[in-house]
C-alpha cells in the first residue's frame, strides 16, 4: 500500500471546480478503499482515476457522454440515469458538482447506495444538485463534512429516521 502522502496530491482545476483538498482525499481513502465505486456522472474520468489512486478497488463510471478509455479497473457506463437498473446495494457513490436541473434516476441509484460522497458548491450563488437531491440527502445521517473555499464534501450513511 503507498503511503498517504504520496497518494494525496492536488486534484481539480485551479479555479476549485471539483478540487478536492488533502482533508477530502482523506475521507475519500477512509470510505472508499477496496470498495467498488459508482462515479455518477464521470465526464472526463478524473475523479474516477483519483478514487483508483486513492484505494477505490474498481470504478463503476456512469456518464451519458462517451469517456475516455484509460483504465481496465473502469467500467464506462454511458447513459442517462434514468437507464440504469441497479439490484444490488453500491458499495459507495460518488456525486460530484451535480447539475441543478432535475436528473431523472439519480435518486433511484443513490438510494441503493450504502455510502454516498457528494462534492459540489452550494455558496456564492452556485447550486450543485436541486431539491429534488437535496431532500433526499436530508434522509441520510452525515458520516463527514469538509467544507473549503471551493467545494464541499458530504459523506451520507444510512437513511435516518426522520429527515432534517
Amino acid at each position: 500500500s503507498m503511503p498517504l502522502r504520496t497518494k494525496l496530491e492536488s486534484t481539480g482545476d485551479e479555479m476549485g471546480y471539483g478540487r478536492l483538498n488533502l482533508e477530502m482525499q482523506a475521507l475519500l481513502i477512509k470510505h472508499t478503499t477496496r470498495k467498488v465505486v459508482w462515479d455518477l456522472g464521470a465526464g472526463d474520468l478524473r475523479h474516477a482515476r483519483t478514487l483508483l489512486r486513492l484505494g477505490a478497488a474498481s470504478v463503476v463510471a456512469i456518464d451519458k457522454h462517451p469517456m475516455p478509455d484509460m483504465d481496465p479497473r473502469i467500467q464506462r457506463v454511458q447513459s442517462y440515469f434514468r437507464d440504469i437498473h441497479v439490484e444490488d446495494a453500491i458499495p459507495v457513490a460518488f456525486v460530484c458538482w451535480p447539475q441543478n436541473t432535475r436528473l431523472i434516476g439519480l435518486i433511484e441509484i443513490l438510494s441503493k447506495a450504502e455510502v454516498l460522497i457528494y462534492v459540489g458548491s452550494n455558496l456564492n450563488g452556485d447550486a450543485c444538485g436541486n431539491e429534488e437531491l437535496f431532500e433526499y440527502l436530508s434522509t441520510r445521517e452525515i458520516l463527514a463534512y469538509v467544507h473549503d473555499e471551493a467545494n464541499s464534501m458530504i459523506v451520507y450513511g444510512k437513511p435516518v429516521d426522520s429527515p432534517r
